[in-house]
């Protein structure tokens, strides 16, 4: 069996289904009026057919008076009474013959009455008269043929089969797209952060080079932002001195106050002073929007003590990357290699005072 049948059938049933429940009604309610009576009673029973002779009484007044009794005038009680005669027929009339109509349309199923149907469509009536006894719907038909077929039960079940499977299918299709996706984006990452490491190995590279040449300096450690250092003596531990800012705006204090006692509301370069378990464990530090210091404190070989300060905006995606993420390369590793770098710079620099600047 075809879907296009069913669906033929279908749309069968809800064109024609509520036409016949219609004509069945006022098949059995015709044995209780019949349809002259009603269109008779029909005036009497509604409201609007008394205001249409008040609407309609003043008009036909008016015609009377302008194209009939001419010798009377127009407060003569006869014109009055014959313009309410003409009035109430008119009303009549007019009721009549729209009520008619509404008799005959099956889709007013309030005033359809089948006898007026039969007087006025008789073709359609005896075309579907033999079946109103007999409560045919093509409803009906449809459950016949299509729901209650013996083959109706399996066709159903495999039906559910197949849509499981679909949708087990589509389920999975959602899935591998999904991951496909996140692969895809993690792939594009791992793209990026092998490019950042590349970049950095160049530059770690370029380095060692400069070492050779004897022409490292400390314009080298600009590996990922601008950076401040400072140093405190070993022995008067008071003041941190900055002894190095490259690429920042400069507004970092030249000295800096150390409190005896270093708390949490102080900034990042006090906080990197206090003790701690791990010595390349950073302090951080939100000075304003978009904007982030990362403090870190490196022992020497003089024993003094820096501070080195990387100063970045948010949207710095390489100091990001590699001063406050574990992905390819640990962050630990990144402050070791700053710390080595700058030992190395301490070493060339030979017997200095502290406080003394680097460049």
């Amino acid at each position: 069996m075809s879907s296009n049948f069913k669906q033929n059938l279908l749309n069968l049933s809800e064109d024609f289904d509520e036409f016949f429940n219609t004509l069945q009604k006022s098949y059995s309610d015709e044995k209780l009026a019949g349809w002259v009576s009603t269109l008779l009673l029909a005036p009497f029973t509604k409201k609007n057919f008394w205001s249409l002779i008040k609407s309609l009484f003043p008009f036909i007044l008016g015609v009377i008076i302008n194209f009939g009794i001419f010798f009377l005038p127009e407060t003569s009680i006869i014109i009055k009474i014959i313009s309410g005669i003409s009035t109430l027929f008119v009303a009549l009339l007019l009721t009549y013959v729209l009520h008619f109509f509404k008799m005959i349309n099956p889709k007013d199923t309030i005033n359809f009455h089948i006898g007026a149907y039969r007087v006025a469509k008789k073709q359609e009536y005896e075309l579907f008269v033999k079946y109103l006894p007999y409560n045919f719907s093509f409803n009906g038909l449809y459950d016949e043929v299509v729901t209650h077929n013996p083959s109706r039960q399996e066709l159903l079940i495999k039906e559910q089969q197949i849509y499981l499977q679909k949708e087990q299918h589509e389920k999975y299709v959602k899935e591998a797209e999904k991951n496909f996706l996140e692969l895809k984006n993690e792939f594009k990452d791992l793209q990026e952060q092998n490019l950042l490491v590349v970049e950095l190995f160049k530059e770690i590279v370029t380095v060692f080079y400069q070492f050779l040449n004897n022409h490292f300096h400390i314009y080298s450690l600009k590996f990922f932002s601008g950076f401040t250092i400072y140093e405190v003596s070993n022995t008067k531990k008071n003041y941190l001195y900055k002894i190095a800012d490259i690429g920042t705006s400069g507004h970092s204090p030249e000295i800096i106050d150390i409190p005896e006692v270093i708390s949490e509301t102080d900034f990042a370069v006090l906080r990197a002073l206090k003790p701690r378990q791990d010595r390349y464990e950073p302090e951080f530090d939100i000075p304003y929007k978009n904007r982030f210091i990362v403090s870190l404190s490196m022992q020497m070989n003089n024993n003094n003590t820096w501070v080195f300060n990387f100063h970045a905006d948010k949207d710095n995606t390489k100091a990001l990357f590699f001063l406050l993420t574990d992905s390819i390369m640990e962050t630990r590793e990144v402050y070791r290699l700053i710390h080595s770098l700058c030992l190395n710079l301490e070493q060339r620099k030979g017997r200095r005072r502290c406080g003394k600047k680097l460049h």
